[in-house]
Parts: C-alpha cells; sequence; structure tokens
C-alpha cells in the first residue's frame, strides 16, 4: 500500500530531533500535532463519566505478556514470544496475517480485524512498541524489526510503502530497549545497556527503507527514554529527567517554549526543570509525562499551563494551553505505579491493578477517569484514541475508539 507524505507547515517545521534524525516532511512537527490534537477534540466530546467504554476482553484464546497501542492498530506478544496484532491493515501493520473482515463502506473500505491474528515470519520478540500505522519489535539478540505504513521505502512516484514483512533496522548494535509512540511515523529509539540512546527514522535513500540509527550526542547515561514524535526524553542514574527535540509548545520542560519567543528545539538532552526525581516518563506529540517513586505524576507542554504568561495555542477556532515547566496533574487523588502516555490521554495503573486516565479538552483537562472493570490490569498501553491492557489473568482488555477494531471489536458508531 502507498501512503501520502506528512505535510507540516513550513513555519514549524524543526529538525526530527536530533543530529541525524532532521525530520524530512515525513514525521508530523508539533504544529501538526498541536492542530491534529485540537481537530480531533473540536465540537463537543462527551463529558466524564461518558468519555470512556468499560474495557473489552480482546479473546479469551490468548495470554499476553506486552502490549503496545498505535494510531488503529494494538499488538501484543504472548508468553511465548509470538506477536499478534488486531485493528486497522490499511498500511499492513497485521503482516502477513491472513485476514478477512472489512471496516469503513464502499470506496473507503479498508482491511481490518477485531480479533488478534498471529503475524507470521517475525522473530520471537520480548519487547514491542507501536507507532501511528507501523510497529517495532526487539529480538533475544537485540536487534529491531519494523513493519507496516512507510516501511517499504519508496515506489518510483516517489510515495511512501508499507510493508507487511518486518524490515531490520540497519547496522549492529544491540538494544535493551525500544520506544516510540502513536505520534510517530517510521520513527523510533533504542536504548543500550551502556545507557545511549540511538534513533533513526524512515530512509530517502534509494533502495532502503531506514536510517542507519544516529547517537543522541549527549554525556548522560540513561536508564529508561520515551519517544513522543518530535522530541524525546530520558531518566539517567539519579533519577532526573532530560528531554531534547522540538520545544514549541514547552514538551521539554525547561521553563521556556518555541510559542512564547523562548527555545523552539534543542539537538542536546537538558535537565527538565524542578530536579523531580522520576521512575518513569513517557512522551506524546505535544507533552510529556512522568512518575515519581512517590506515585506522582508531572507534566508539562500542550494541556499543561502553570503561569497565565503563558499564551495559549490558538488554531481552527480552538484553544489549547501550554506550559514549559512540570506541574502536578490530580489522578483523582491516588498514586500510580505505571505510566504510559499518548497524544490524547495519559493514563496509569495503581499498585492494585486499577487504570486512571485523564483527557486533554481545547478548553482544559479532563477529569481523572477510572477504568471500570472488574479485572486488576499488571500492564498498560495507550494509542491515538484507544487504550488496552493486560489483566492479571493474562488476557488483553481494551477500551477508547475501535473503529478498525483496534480495541477488538468494531462498534457501531460509538467514539469518545
Amino acid at each position: 500500500m502507498r501512503s501520502l507524505d506528512v505535510a507540516c507547515g513550513a513555519a514549524f517545521l524543526t529538525s526530527f530531533l536530533l543530529a541525524g534524525c532532521a525530520s524530512n516532511g515525513e514525521t508530523p512537527g508539533a504544529a501538526w500535532l498541536a492542530w491534529a490534537t485540537l481537530r480531533s477534540l473540536a465540537g463537543s466530546p462527551p463529558k466524564p463519566p461518558d468519555l470512556y467504554e468499560e474495557p473489552v476482553r480482546v479473546t479469551d484464546a490468548l495470554e499476553f505478556a506486552e502490549i503496545t497501542a498505535g494510531g488503529e492498530h494494538t499488538c501484543a506478544l504472548t508468553v511465548d514470544g509470538e506477536t499478534y496484532c488486531w485493528g486497522s491493515n490499511r498500511d499492513d501493520q497485521l503482516g502477513n496475517a491472513s485476514i478477512t473482515e472489512t471496516c469503513g463502506e464502499g470506496a473507503g473500505a479498508y482491511p481490518c480485524s477485531s480479533s488478534p491474528v498471529r503475524v507470521p515470519d517475525m522473530p520471537r520478540f520480548k519487547s514491542i512498541v507501536a507507532m501511528r500505522s507501523g510497529t517495532c519489535g526487539l529480538d533475544e539478540s537485540g536487534a529491531v524489526h519494523c513493519w507496516g505504513g512507510g516501511f517499504g521505502g519508496r515506489d518510483e512516484a516517489g510515495f511512501r510503502t508499507s510493508s507487511a514483512a518486518p524490515i531490520r533496522v540497519p547496522g549492529e548494535h544491540v538494544f535493551a530497549s525500544l520506544a516510540s509512540s502513536s505520534s510517530s511515523d517510521g520513527a523510533a529509539y533504542g536504548l543500550t545497556a551502556e545507557g545511549r540512546v540511538w534513533c533513526w527514522r524512515l530512509s530517502d535513500a534509494p533502495g532502503s527503507a531506514l536510517t542507519e540509527p544516529e547517537l543522541v550526542p549527549t554525556g548522560v547515561t540513561f536508564t529508561a527514554i520515551g519517544f513522543g514524535g518530535v522530541h524525546g526524553c530520558g531518566i539517567d542514574d539519579a533519577r532526573h529527567a532530560y528531554c531534547w527535540g522540538n520545544d514549541m509548545y514547552g514538551s521539554l520542560g525547561i521553563g521556556s517554549s518555541g510559542h512564547d519567543g523562548g527555545v523552539r528545539e534543542s539537538a542536546t538532552p537538558v535537565p527538565v526543570q524542578g530536579a523531580l526525581e522520576v521512575v518513569e516518563i513517557g512522551a506524546a506529540g505535544g507533552h510529556t509525562c512522568a512518575l515519581t517513586a512517590q506515585g506522582d505524576v508531572h507534566c508539562w507542554g500542550l494541556a499543561f499551563p502553570v503561569h497565565s504568561s503563558s499564551s495559549p495555542l490558538r488554531l481552527s477556532g480552538h484553544s489549547l494551553p501550554h506550559g514549559a515547566v512540570p506541574v502536578l496533574v490530580d489522578f483523582g487523588g491516588v498514586k500510580l505505579s505505571t505510566l504510559a502516555t499518548a497524544d490524547l490521554q495519559t493514563c496509569g495503573l495503581t499498585a492494585e491493578g486499577a487504570a486512571h486516565c485523564i483527557r486533554a479538552t481545547p478548553q482544559q483537562r479532563s477529569e481523572a477517569i477510572r477504568i471500570e472493570s472488574d479485572q486488576p490490569f499488571v500492564k498498560i498501553a495507550v494509542g491515538s484514541g484507544h487504550a488496552c491492557a493486560i489483566g492479571a489473568d493474562g488476557f488483553a482488555y481494551c477500551w477508547g475508539e475501535g473503529e478498525s477494531g483496534q480495541v477488538g471489536r468494531v462498534p457501531s458508531g460509538r467514539r469518545w
């Protein structure tokens, strides 16, 4: 399948994160992501508690160890490392799996699956990360393999093509973990056991789908990383947060933003203000969230203002505030033990396995919502419009938008 390049507003195009990962128009810039956020929230979105549907058990036949959520698809690893995916297959997100379902109508119809299908010809993965229309997996040797939208390179007409077969990330790097998000189109990070971060993206070179990974230029040693499409963040040995890349709307957390005349981007990691000690960090299209050892969540960027001098972003007749320093976010008074972040939502689990989510609206952040479920969860992942979790019983549960089957069923017109 072919996909058109994403065009970004020329006034806001920035280098894609760092040396070697320069934006080439494939990855949405911060302005595009902000516009997409406002567009998706336009109109009169439902208010809590009607914002979320109850979780749906995806299948009774498979137990999963890892799960990840993308734009319109979900992928998960079974306890023995087999890869299963469900949702949209318009860009080969389901690989070479055999599917028979169709979503959409008429000329807009596309292949999809509302039940998990085994993705054949995949290595045994130990972790997996989804993007807007693709997925990457980390195999047992530390190599990375990606498939889906954009990973087929360019055709003779210059269009991006998808790849149902896994494409190995070039080089002989050995990674310990991966980071990507539903904000990303074909780009991801890899973290080595030595704490170095490498990045790769879709390539423009003939016959090559991906660029050679390039090192994030810093002397900081990281223990964990997050990736938001146009910016990245990491945690060092002292549990301090650093961010780099696009800062148009304060996603680096350094006290200034390009929108307000401050720093527009940083090619090297810079310390986040506040000297927070954090154990997890998640980056999305326009904001960043971090979890402290005490179970508190601090966020910065789009929809997280901290003072009146931070002027709101105005696009398409809507206004979305932003802030450039971490602000404590109230998750309904609960403490969280794990965190997951995407463009429009941030979710977390308590130590008891209860899921709580918070979502931005054009005017403000919504109140935190507890996802009603009798099943305690052990892992959680969030995508562009849906979220999924693995229950203590090993089964996968999903909720949110499901028009492509990404929650395990195709609802009759129900959207968030």
